[in-house]
């Protein structure tokens, strides 16, 4: 009987840093209940809440979502935090969402 060669599968490759700052995040908001889902390409992740956030994660370092204000002029009013800071990221977030009324609950 001949031998049966197995292969090792390769390993899943592991999550960019920005893919792992947005998992985190996430890990946060759920807690505040603010449940979400990341995407993630091309080293660049996106949180999409369900209350209709989006939150940008970038691997310069940062978070950034529209905080559902715009200025004078009809721009949209962006909110940065740190990856060292998500649960500040979190509570910001939920802040914005409650504050605005821009997200729906």
């Amino acid at each position: 009987m001949p031998h049966l060669a197995t292969t090792a599968r390769p390993s899943p490759r592991a999550p960019a840093p920005a893919t792992r700052a947005a998992v985190h995040l996430a890990e946060h908001c759920l807690r505040l209940g603010l449940a979400g889902v990341v995407h993630e390409r091309g080293g660049l992740a996106v949180l999409a809440l369900e209350c209709g956030v989006n939150v940008w994660v970038d691997d310069m370092g940062g978070y950034r979502w529209w905080t559902g204000r715009s200025d004078t002029a009809g721009r949209h009013v962006w909110a940065f935090c740190p990856w060292a800071s998500p649960g500040t990221a979190a509570r910001r977030i939920a802040v914005d969402r409650e504050s605005t009324g821009a997200f729906p609950a």
